[in-house]
């Protein structure tokens, strides 16, 4: 989606042709993008998840979900993809600071990486 569906004719802008261009935007470089792309680091270690949390820091940071905060939402830390929506739900996630976990397979295997979280409005 980009602009034709909220701006007026005549007052829309060319689609960035790379990820270079869109970011060299003054707009998205005061607005972000509402997307993934606002938040370019991701903290791997989950004992580290308490210090980006309480941290200014954590401005455009993805964390991982600690196992204790997977248990609370979902009552295992091995979720599972039909799991994800409640993990949405449940587990805090601040404006401009993402979050991950690992889902697993019915049988508990690790099966894919899981990201959400909101910038902007």
């Amino acid at each position: 989606m980009w602009e034709a569906d909220w701006v007026e004719p005549g007052q829309q802008r060319s689609r960035p042709a790379t990820m270079a261009e869109l970011l060299a935007s003054e707009e998205v470089e005061t607005t972000g993008t509402h997307s993934i792309i606002d938040c370019p680091r991701v903290v791997y270690d989950v004992a580290s998840t308490a210090i980006a949390w309480a941290s200014l820091e954590s401005f455009g940071t993805i964390v991982p979900v600690t196992g204790a905060e997977l248990v609370a939402a979902v009552g295992t830390d091995l979720p599972t993809r039909q799991q994800l929506e409640v993990l949405d739900e449940r587990i805090a996630c601040a404006r401009w600071v993402g979050r991950w976990t690992v889902l697993h397979s019915p049988t508990g295997s690790p099966d894919q990486l899981a990201f959400w979280g909101y910038s902007g409005d």
